[in-house]
């Protein structure tokens, strides 16, 4: 019998374990977390097939931040940008972009584009020499800023304003005509022969005011210098051009003038609008982004971009978010495109002028030489000072010069000193509400028997007064031999002696009181012995003031010194040192800082712009008046004796070398002739009856 195999039972499938359910961002039932780990897969896996390097490490570097952290800031950098914005060298040199050539160039402006790159600074202050390369650094810095803004997904949203607002730049120049060719001409080259801004990012050619990119809602906007030429715009950032040749309008009636001088700065203004816009509306987390370029050629010291350029922290500032770029052609451009030779130059101080220095001249200490290529020698002969301006970029005192051989101020000083003339206060500027100077013992020069002259250079509100007294203190006597006949002739001139130079300034938000600078004048006649006698103005405002002058005993008149003729007086005596003056910083600053002016086909003399010069001024009239009135010399005698001669205490000006000027005739005293006094007879006007015509 067969035995029966048992019977087989079927095998149970058993699941281990549960499928995993899929699911998907449509699903309704799913959590907040797994949406968010769905998501970061997806950009993973996004990110790991990019072919950029950059822009893949980027991306894979922000979700691994956040999955490891939660910090997103990393996500939001790296949406904000649509395409990878290519390297500085790329965007000059390639083709598609600029398209500049390599060779041309210059270092140093290479060197500056790469370091505004780096999104660091907020502006940058390019002055120097002309033609160093401060407006290719601006329009390239511009042209850069708006590449990167047109490689951003949504730079509205980026900067925190509203999506549908313009972004501008603006180019402001002190004409409009100016800043229009700037956007469409010069910055404007840059953007025509660029494939990328032809195909990629276009501008709208049929608008011709401005330079829009109807894409991004983003312009290009060429500004006049008014204040209000960028109100109610969205400024990132732009180009502020020839701002050292701006108005500076002193007494101004502008709203915009500054409270306490009175003065209206248009580059000041113009420059504080547009930074306040700027970081009102574009500042997060105090980080700003464009750059504001602040373009001018120097010009004078106190120029707006050098007072920019001191708050830099490279030129011993505290802001270090501001650049600045200086060069002088020769170091801007490659050396080797100039001669290996060079010359030595000596650049002027308030008490030393600018000059070209020998081949074997020792350096005075203390100045800056400068070392210059043989190709500007005729150049510096002809203009030193202009020269330094425009080549080397180096801000002068003076742009024309009134007095070139500033040493004579400081040798005039000096020789005052010698001769025992010192400034009798101890103060060089005074404010008359907070009491009347009073004369140190002994420093007022009694024992000089000369009446004494001042002038007064008025000011009101806003001004300084300038006040100076002096007198004839002698005569310097030469002997010269006349070409013509043979004969030897004996020249005369007076020596001018300013006893003190003073800057009255007004009170804080007052006025100068007249009455106090008279009071002053008769307190130093009164009190203390300085015969004053004459007193002029120059100022609309004193005739109430010389009236009242000459009921005390003064003899006053208008004294104007507004033309050249007053100050040749001045200038020529400085040079043949016959002028003695006291130590006044104040004096030095203001006579180096004379300008030549051409105002109506006529010669003046005046400060530059945000100067002062008061004290220049009230030294001028006491010198004009001294000169003009041959009054003044008839205490003179002269000898046959060269040199120079001088009133006062013998024992005195014998110690400095000096000849006592005597007023008592002798056997070898000469007087000088004087003018006829002139009496002016009584003349009766008669009454001429006119006949009426009928």
């Amino acid at each position: 019998m067969a035995l029966k195999s048992p019977a087989v039972k079927k095998s149970r499938k058993i699941k281990l374990r549960r499928p995993i359910k899929k699911i998907s961002l449509a699903d309704t039932g799913v959590s907040l977390d797994e949406r968010v780990f769905l998501i970061l897969g997806q950009l993973k896996q996004e990110a790991e097939q990019l072919e950029d390097a950059e822009t893949r490490e980027l991306w894979l570097d922000a979700v691994q931040t956040f999955a490891r952290t939660g910090d997103i800031d990393m996500l939001f950098s790296a949406c904000e940008w649509r395409r990878k914005v290519v390297p500085l060298d790329e965007f000059l040199f390639s083709n598609f972009y600029l398209g500049m050539d390599e060779n041309e160039m210059y270092p140093s402006v290479l060197d500056a584009c790469e370091a505004l790159d780096g999104d660091y600074f907020v502006e940058a202050v390019l002055k120097g020499c002309i033609g160093s390369g401060k407006t290719t650094i601006a329009n390239i810095g511009l042209a850069r800023g708006i590449y990167k803004i047109s490689c951003m997904r949504h730079p509205q949203t980026s900067f925190g304003i509203q999506s549908k607002s313009s972004i501008v730049f603006t180019i402001q120049s002190v004409r409009f005509s100016t800043a229009k060719k700037a956007v469409f001409g010069e910055f404007g080259a840059y953007i025509h022969h660029s494939a990328y801004f032809k195909n990629i990012y276009p501008y709208d050619h049929r608008v011709l005011s401005e330079m829009i990119f109807r894409e991004q809602n983003v312009s290009i906007l060429p500004v006049t210098s008014s204040t209000t030429g960028a109100i109610s715009m969205n400024v990132v950032g732009g180009i502020l051009d020839e701002m050292n040749f701006m108005q500076r309008i002193e007494r101004s009636k502008s709203a915009n003038a500054d409270i306490e001088t009175g003065e209206f700065d248009q580059a000041k203004t113009l420059y504080n609008t547009l930074a306040r816009r700027r970081r009102s509306r574009f500042t997060r987390k105090g980080e700003l982004p464009g750059i504001l370029f602040l373009v001018s050629s120097s010009r004078y010291p106190d120029d707006f971009t050098e007072q920019k350029a001191a708050e830099a922290r490279s030129e011993g500032g505290t802001d270090d978010k501001i650049f600045v770029y200086q060069h002088a052609l020769w170091t801007a451009k490659p050396r080797k495109t100039f001669m290996k030779e060079e010359f030595r130059v000596q650049v002027g101080t308030e008490i030393l002028r600018s000059r070209i220095l020998g081949d074997e001249e020792k350096e005075i200490p203390g100045t800056d030489v400068i070392n210059v290529p043989m190709d500007f020698h005729s150049e510096f002969t002809k203009d030193v000072d202009g020269s330094l301006r425009d080549y080397a970029g180096i801000t002068i005192l003076a742009t024309h010069p009134f007095i070139q051989r500033r040493e004579a101020v400081r040798e005039a000083m000096v020789l005052g000193e010698k001769y025992g003339y010192q400034h009798p206060f101890n103060v060089e500027e005074v404010d008359l509400h907070v009491g009347l100077p009073k004369p140190i013992e002994g420093k007022l020069r009694l024992d000089v028997d000369q009446f004494r002259t001042a002038h007064i250079d008025l000011g009101l509100t806003k001004d300084a007064c300038g006040l100076a007294v002096g007198h004839i203190a002698g005569a310097r006597i030469a002997e010269r031999v006349n070409k013509v006949t043979g004969i030897k002739e004996i020249e005369m001139m007076p020596v001018i002696d300013i006893d003190f130079a003073m800057r009255i300034v007004p009170p804080i938000n007052g006025e100068i009181e007249f009455a106090l600078i008279r009071k002053f004048l008769t307190s130093l006649r009164d009190k203390h012995g300085l015969d004053i006698r004459y007193v002029t103005f120059d100022g609309w405002q004193s005739v109430d003031s010389r009236q009242i002058l000459r009921k005390q005993g003064f003899q006053t008149g208008y004294l104007s010194v507004e033309k050249i003729e007053e100050y040749r007086g001045l200038r020529d005596a400085l040079y043949d040192n016959r002028l003695l003056l006291p130590n006044n910083n104040f004096l030095v600053k203001e006579l180096a800082e004379l300008e030549t002016r051409i105002q109506g086909n006529k010669e003046r003399v005046d400060h530059k712009p945000k100067g002062s010069k008061d004290v220049a001024d009230a030294v001028c009239g006491v010198t004009a008046f001294l000169l003009q009135r041959r009054a003044a010399w008839s205490g003179i005698r002269i000898t046959s004796e060269n040199g120079m001669h001088l009133f006062g205490d013998s024992e005195l000006i014998a110690q400095s070398q000096g000849k006592v000027m005597r007023k008592d005739p002798d056997a070898n005293v000469t007087r000088i002739t004087q003018r006829p006094k002139i009496t002016r007879r009584n003349i009766e006007r008669k009454n001429i009856r006119r006949k009426t015509i009928r």
